[in-house]
């Protein structure tokens, strides 16, 4: 019945399931989903669609790919992206628009991104996260929490709401108790879900080299230096202790980036890259909270965080004393080496729910621009940014 009042009366279709009125690219990709030959004639596109529309994103948004980055200027049909869940999904649709209002939308961890006023997203409210937490404790979000979205079962976990850009920026903050906060949160995406890549370099030696702040060789403290030597050795290397540093044999010179491929491996090589990024450049502060990489080199800080990203996980960047500090809370054993190893396993067993969402902290509007709207396949919704 629904798919005939869909394909009939739009509006009226609409008004029914949303209680408003649909906006201007709504009714036209309806007339698109219309036209011959744009999709296979099922009726679950039609259906499902909603969620995936009002993709309205500046043309300069980054989008990843599996195979690295594109944008939003740049997206064609066809294009493979991620969805909220790090499966890789389909564009189904493009289209082109030109918003009455534009908004530039900042997380707590320091990334924006411009959406029109009709942009869908899906967050949780103040009041949703402590329904959701009220009855017990919560490690995680879960895992089907965007498809909750639309489910008005009053039995089930609670879950969050789908929002328009306008509707956040006019609830940015509410009251909680005795104070001010801000209201709106997303949950991370979780980890990429990508195939093992076949590499020269096993990641976890290539993070030792690429954390190492001593071109010669990798750095570690000195009371983990014959570990770090054995677990080279493990891998086919040979090690040779120096005053200060490891020389690893027949090792070509260090990139002064990551390596895409190692960007786009499987969760378990990119969780080794990690750990040997952490062992030579990384500590664990002592109540096992924050885990912190430090480097001189911007792009490796930025390439970093693009790392710990893609594994589901929170960061921000912060300089300091001539080095760019990239702070994280793990939910993975990060070290293979000395106390930090245990300490990261503390972490990764006790992180909590504040560190698996981003929060929305200010939505502020912009003259209008051009801008993209985009469909996807499967759950419709796509993992724009880091």
């Amino acid at each position: 019945v629904l798919a005939e009042l869909a394909r009939d009366d739009f509006g009226i279709f609409w008004r029914f399931c949303w209680d408003q009125e649909p906006a201007h690219h709504h009714l036209e990709w309806h007339r698109m989903f219309k036209m011959p030959g744009f999709h296979d004639g099922s009726d679950r596109l039609l259906i499902g669609a909603p969620r995936g529309w009002a993709k309205a994103l500046a043309l300069d948004t980054a989008l990843p790919t599996p195979d690295g980055w594109t944008t939003m200027g740049e997206i064609k049909v066809g294009d493979k992206l991620f969805d909220e869940s790090g499966n890789i999904c389909t564009v189904i649709g493009v289209y082109d628009v030109d918003p009455d209002e534009v908004y530039e939308v900042e997380f707590d961890d320091g990334s924006t991104i411009r959406a029109c006023g009709d942009h869908l997203w899906i967050t949780y409210s103040v009041g949703e996260r402590r329904a959701l937490t009220s009855k017990e404790y919560i490690r995680d979000y879960p895992d089907d929490w965007a498809i909750n979205a639309h489910n008005t079962d009053k039995t089930m976990v609670p879950h969050p709401k789908v929002r328009t850009t306008k509707e956040i920026a006019e609830s940015i903050t509410t009251k909680f108790g005795k104070h001010i906060v801000h209201n709106h949160v997303i949950p991370v995406a979780k980890p990429l879900q990508l195939p093992e890549a076949e590499l020269d370099i096993p990641p976890y030696i290539m993070g030792m080299m690429l954390g190492s702040l001593d071109y010669r060789g990798v750095t570690v403290s000195r009371g983990y230096m014959i570990k770090a030597i054995m677990t080279i050795n493990k891998f086919g290397y040979i090690a040779m202790p120096h005053d200060g540093y490891i020389e690893i044999l027949n090792m070509p010179p260090k990139p002064g980036r990551i390596p895409r491929e190692y960007l786009r491996a499987s969760i378990e090589q990119r969780q080794e890259l990690v750990r040997g990024m952490m062992d030579t450049g990384g500590s664990i502060s002592y109540n096992a909270q924050r885990a912190y990489f430090r480097t001189p080199n911007i792009n490796l800080a930025i390439d970093f965080r693009e790392l710990v990203s893609s594994l589901g996980e929170k960061s921000d960047i912060s300089y300091s004393d001539d080095m760019y500090i990239v702070r994280w809370s793990p939910s993975f054993e990060c070290f293979k080496l000395g106390r930090a190893a245990k300490l990261s396993v503390i972490s990764a067993a006790r992180k909590g729910l504040t560190k698996k969402h981003r929060t929305i902290i200010d939505a502020r509007k912009l003259p209008p621009q051009p801008m993209r709207c985009i469909a996807v396949s499967y759950t419709h919704l796509t993992l724009p940014t880091n």
